[in-house]
């Protein structure tokens, strides 16, 4: 079954303009996807105040910035720049502050944000961080289709982030070709370019830029375009209970109080 959800514009960090592609009003989270934001501007002033200093707990964050250029501290003593093509990976676990600011503003922005929840047994591990640079994401050519593997596998490539509970993170391109792959139980496609036809199982559907798919209960889907673009995210569903608290996602209500509490008291900074 397709069904298809727009994006939502919302402002985070200390004002950058996004669209919220996962996690929004229209869209809630797929788990094990809980948040996915698109942020994609021409306008410094629409980004360049960044994501200051800030908490998580309880998930890990994937940065792919597609245009631009970000650095990263974190309260683990991490430090990181991101640059175009690159992906970031951070595992926030028991808890981490960190500030993701851009770096240059001549030209324009464009990447994604995802939040992948973390399983029941693995919300305490230790904060880590994990950066790379745009000639280590593998990519897989073929005529008229170039798919950029930042997580799980595409054919005999194997992207560099390996997340707790494992996900197939794919950007992909289409000039003429044809994309296809096995579903998972959870599938959501975010069209980031052009128009694109998505089959599913013999469902159809032609879909435009900024539109939102969220498949189920299929064997394969395929996509096919003259010029279009699209990320793919695919998992198996994590069948844990959400519960959030902003850039808090536990599993209980207790929990998100006990975060809030070590924020306040400043144990996310040891």
């Amino acid at each position: 079954m397709i069904r298809l959800y727009p994006t939502q514009r919302v402002s985070d960090g200390a004002g950058v303009l996004m669209r919220r592609v996962i996690g929004s009003t229209q869209f809630q989270d797929a788990n094990p996807f809980l948040l996915m934001d698109e942020f994609k501007n021409d306008d410094r002033r629409e980004y360049e105040a960044g994501f200051p200093m800030h908490p998580h707990k309880g998930f890990e964050i994937i940065t792919y910035m597609k245009k631009g250029a970000f650095s990263h501290r974190d309260s683990s003593g991490h430090e990181g720049h991101l640059g175009e093509g690159g992906v970031q990976w951070i595992t926030a676990g028991k808890g981490i502050l960190h500030e993701e600011l851009p770096e240059k503003f001549d030209g324009d922005l464009l990447g994604f944000q995802l939040w992948v929840n973390l399983p029941k047994d693995h919300k305490l591990t230790e904060p880590q961080y994990s950066n790379f640079a745009a000639e280590s994401i593998p990519v897989v050519q073929h005529e008229g289709l170039q798919v950029k593997v930042i997580a799980g596998t595409y054919e005999d490539q194997e992207g560099p982030v390996h997340t707790h509970h494992p996900i197939h993170y794919l950007d992909v391109m289409l000039h003429g070709g044809e994309f296809a792959v096995e579903a998972n139980e959870v599938n959501v496609i975010f069209i980031t370019g052009g128009e694109v036809t998505i089959e599913a199982d013999g469902e159809k559907s032609i879909v435009h830029e900024g539109t939102i798919l969220s498949i189920t209960d299929v064997k394969t889907i395929t996509a096919h375009a003259n010029e279009g673009s699209m990320v793919m995210l695919r998992a198996a569903a994590l069948r844990e209970p959400v519960v959030k608290y902003g850039p808090f996602v536990m599993n209980t209500c207790e929990e998100i109080e006990q975060a809030i509490q070590e924020y306040q008291n400043g144990e996310f900074a040891k």
